[in-house]
């Protein structure tokens, strides 16, 4: 007995697979023909979206040992850029293990540090840069908690141990690059007693002007990051702003003027003030240890997917409708999108290889002394075992599930596709297909195609 395939988890012949499937190669010969270089990643990382569960492209056999029952599961490309399915796999494993075995029973607040726009689009493809980026708003943090809990408990410094969970963000909520960093910092510090047992004690919110100062420490962190790159080089210093020029890669000199702001809310902003950019720092209300649904809709929403499949549609002229989780502070609730702008936005999804996301910092770093310590303290119990999955049975006798075989992809793809699986054909469309660069609006490419 055999099931035809197992339920989809990937993306192949949805709506985004399809859309992307009818305008990649074209915006690549467009990206070519006006000389803008597609990084090699992000090819390879679109390529293997339109790949990730097609089962002509290599699937598994996973089945009873008795040959009771038989099922397909394609492989995946398990993406970290905008592939919804994978990247929803991914989150579920950190998410709980975020809420349940490391902050466990004590208040956390929610920090987001926004970058000026000068800065946007080079953290994408510069690793050191993004380490900066983490780095600088956890040292300004932690020395902002170090000093603040030195003064109210009279602890030395070296007893004092902040710790925090960072979360990197490559995009807005209408995928337009901006990269910003989310932080689940513990809402007090743990302090190391006498007999070697750690102490966890809560601080206060830190005011406005503590915020902006803590924001300006991280901003400095981060110009001298920079500066180790051969980007920056600064040239004042007075009144709470860095000037200094900045010459990025393959882009001309800019003098520049950058402060530490304290934001309205988690999108921060753009404008100058006389001139000078801000490093934007908002700082949420804490989550106490009771609230744990709260915790848990945060660390979701910090490690959920860029946007999901229901909040994309294709409108009659072609372009892609991205509908907002939430609307605008001036009302928009959806964005449309050409199709090479789409594939603009989305192909910026997209991290460099071996680039950390998420990051662990002071007490709950892996290399910590305390950290087993601090964990088994938050959880008010040494920490449990990790808890496996059940494996997979078969609904006939009962035995365990196991891969029984593995096809790899073929040169024939009809050799390859396990049997009974459905046809997936892309949807009648328009034989013209226009579009138009949004970057650099330079005249239209039309191009006859079947579909």
């Amino acid at each position: 007995m055999t099931h035809p395939i197992a339920p989809s988890h990937a993306p192949y012949g949805t709506l985004l697979w399809k859309f992307i499937q009818i305008h990649f190669e074209l915006w690549l010969s467009f990206r070519k023909l006006k000389r803008r270089y597609v990084p090699a990643h992000i090819r390879t990382a679109i390529r293997n979206f339109l790949r990730c569960g097609d089962p002509a492209q290599g699937f598994k056999s996973i089945g009873c040992p008795d040959g009771h029952f038989t099922r397909y599961a394609a492989n995946r490309c398990k993406g970290r850029g905008f592939c919804i399915r994978c990247l929803l796999i991914r989150q579920r494993d950190p998410g709980t293990r975020l809420i349940d075995r490391v902050f466990g029973n004590i208040p956390v607040r929610h920090l987001v540090f926004c970058f000026p726009p000068a800065f946007r689009f080079i953290l994408g493809f510069d690793k050191a840069l993004l380490d900066g980026g983490f780095t600088s708003l956890a040292r300004a943090v932690f020395n902002h908690q170090r000093n603040m809990a030195m003064e109210l408990f009279a602890v030395p410094s070296e007893r004092i141990h902040p710790g925090c969970i960072e979360v990197a963000h490559r995009a807005s909520s209408t995928l337009v690059t901006n990269h910003h960093i989310h932080g689940l910092f513990a809402d007090g510090v743990f302090i190391e007693l006498d007999d070697g047992t750690l102490e966890f004690r809560r601080l206060p919110r830190p005011s406005d002007t503590q915020v902006a100062t803590i924001a300006y420490e991280a901003c400095l962190a981060f110009c001298a990051a920079v500066e180790e790159r051969g980007f920056w080089k600064p040239t004042r210093e007075s009144n709470g702003v860095v000037e200094g020029v900045l010459t990025l890669p393959n882009a001309r000199a800019q003098h520049l003027k950058f402060f530490g702001q304290a934001a309205r809310d988690s999108e921060g902003g753009t404008a100058p003030v006389n001139g000078a950019y801000a490093f934007h720092l908002f700082v949420g209300n804490a989550i106490e240890a009771e609230d744990r649904p709260q915790l848990e809709h945060l660390v979701n929403y910090i490690l959920a997917p860029p946007f999901l499949d229901r909040q994309i549609s294709v409108n009659p002229a072609g372009n892609l409708v991205l509908r907002l989780k939430r609307p605008m502070h001036d009302g928009t609730a959806e964005v449309e999108l050409e199709p090479f702008e789409a594939l603009d936005r989305i192909a910026e999804l997209v991290p460099r290889r071996h680039a950390n996301t998420v990051r662990y910092y002071g007490i709950y770093a892996p290399r910590s002394k305390l950290r087993s310590k601090a964990i088994a303290l938050c959880l008010g119990e040494p920490r449990p075992p990790r808890e496996r999955r059940a494996p997979p049975t078969c609904p006939i006798c009962g035995k365990v599930m196991r891969v029984i075989g593995q096809v790899k992809p073929s040169r024939d793809a009809a050799d390859a596709v396990p049997p009974d699986t459905p046809e997936i054909r892309t949807p009648p469309g328009q034989d013209r297909i226009e579009a138009m660069s949004s970057n650099d609006g330079q005249g239209r490419l039309f191009c006859q195609r079947g579909i």
